[in-house]
């Protein structure tokens, strides 16, 4: 069995087609990798950058550095660039076998960078670009395993909005500005529609009714259209053409049945692991929006907007102490628990005067009640465990009492600009009539029971498709 999978592309328009799209996205996405993973000991050193929680050692793989300090990393990502180039020549000579060979190193390397080396919000486009890419290069059935994969990750995309906020509209509705071109009271609507398309009609697309997988093909493009508007234009151009091409029946995939190894390599594909990332994390619930708790990497993009307070007071070993206090409740900005351990570990780590740091943590999500998850903690030590419980870190339980509690604040309107409002309000924001905690909790079950559904009724069919090629 060849590890690259040329054949297919000499007898596709269509894969050569999406080559080309491919090529192009790099554009976008090494040159933000570049100031990502760049020198990322001193990012560490000087706070710029936080290693993942499931590899909090990141630093020890540093890239060459940056400068003022050295020309390795330009010299790196120059290499990148010529092989994404010579790539492109090859193709356009059709030396399709020259061609994925030059393009995999770049795919390989920006892939890993963006999952060992940050908690970036810009990581989950690499699901779409260079994860995309992989399937492209390494697995037969090409066109069969692009569907599969674009249809799985927006299925995990749906269950990263398996939350009261997004059912509820909060996500947006806690905005000043609320969603774009959508009157308020539409908001739960409007929301409910994308996670009803991304849960269950999305399978539509791989299946046969061809009146409904043209409804589900037409929605998904006025979204990707309509999210321009949210996050610019890298998103919509990694996913935007690809999906049309994937999905517009223009051409099927001709290629022979795939022999029994393939099948068995089936198993092992890349959507399958990047759906069992995103499982866990909806296991974790909604505080691990907060926490981090199993929630690195999985298709976050569109996971929250919050509110947190940071408290803390840093005690020097010669008896002094100074007391600190952050606020950010800028909704593009992803402020979260493990960001501020991390950084506040390494301070006790590398700094020896420093004989502890007591951190409060308070939090809310898209207008929510503000929770404290941490109390009066020396960071000094303790550990953030990556996939299991801390008990440092608030419980759901012990987030249960403090939502039975009288002294429940709320957060302010915010918005990507910090607002002038009050931070702070005691009175519970209004919601749609509609949408009350119980019904946003009778749906949320229902969401939770479609997408099992969804997951094992299309799985199984599409394996057995497999099965009797």
């Amino acid at each position: 069995m060849r590890l690259i999978n040329h054949t297919e592309i000499e007898n596709s328009s269509l894969l050569q087609k999406i080559y080309w799209i491919f090529i192009f996205g790099f554009g976008f996405s090494l040159n933000s990798m570049r100031n990502l993973a760049s020198n990322a000991s001193n990012k560490i050193e000087s706070f710029q950058q936080v290693c993942p929680p499931y590899f909090q050692t990141c630093s020890n793989l540093s890239l060459p550095a940056t400068l003022p300090e050295s020309w390795g990393n330009n010299i790196l990502y120059a290499c990148l660039g010529f092989l994404v180039f010579l790539s492109a020549y090859f193709f356009y000579k059709r030396e399709y076998k020259r061609s994925l060979l030059a393009l995999s190193i770049p795919t390989i390397f920006q892939f890993l960078a963006s999952i060992l080396f940050s908690i970036h919000t810009s990581i989950p486009f690499e699901f779409f670009h260079t994860g995309l890419i992989l399937v492209f290069i390494f697995f037969p059935n090409k066109l069969d395993n692009l569907r599969l994969t674009f249809v799985v990750l927006y299925f995990c995309a749906g269950l990263m909005k398996l939350d009261s906020s997004w059912i509820g509209g909060a996500f947006f509705s806690s905005l000043e500005l609320g969603l774009p071109l959508v009157p308020r009271s539409l908001i739960p609507f409007a929301t409910n529609i994308v996670i009803i398309f991304e849960l269950f009609f999305i399978f539509f697309l791989l299946g046969k009714n061809s009146k409904i997988r043209s409804l589900t093909f037409k929605f998904f493009i006025f979204f990707h259209l309509y999210s321009i508007i949210l996050v610019g234009m890298r998103y919509p151009y990694h996913c935007l053409f690809i999906f049309y091409l994937l999905f517009n029946n223009s051409e099927k995939n001709t290629f022979p049945a795939p022999t029994e190894q393939k099948r068995v390599l089936f198993f092992l594909l890349y959507p399958i692991v990047i759906l069992i990332f995103n499982l866990i994390a909806l296991g974790y619930g909604e505080s691990a929006k907060i926490t981090y708790k199993g929630f690195h990497p999985s298709l976050n993009m569109f996971d929250a907007n919050r509110v947190c307070i940071i408290n803390f007071t840093k005690t020097l070993r010669n008896g002094t102490s100074n007391n600190y206090e952050f606020i950010h409740h800028d909704s593009y900005q992803r402020c979260n628990l493990y960001e501020n351990f991390y950084r506040l570990k390494s301070e006790c780590n590398r700094n020896k005067e420093i004989d502890s740091i007591h951190l409060s943590f308070r939090a809310a999500i898209n207008g929510g009640p503000i929770l404290k998850y941490v109390d009066h903690v020396n960071i000094c030590q303790v550990s953030f465990s990556a996939y299991s419980q801390d008990s440092w870190i608030a419980g759901d339980s012990d987030l249960q009492k403090q939502l039975n509690s009288a002294n429940i604040e709320y957060p302010g309107l915010s918005d990507r600009i910090r607002s002038h409002k009050p931070l702070t309000r005691h009175s519970k924001p209004q919601r749609h009539p509609l949408v009350s905690d119980k019904i946003v909790e009778n749906l949320k079950m229902i969401y939770i029971i479609i997408a099992m559904l969804s997951l094992l009724i299309f799985g199984k069919r599409y394996y057995s498709a497999y099965k009797e090629a």
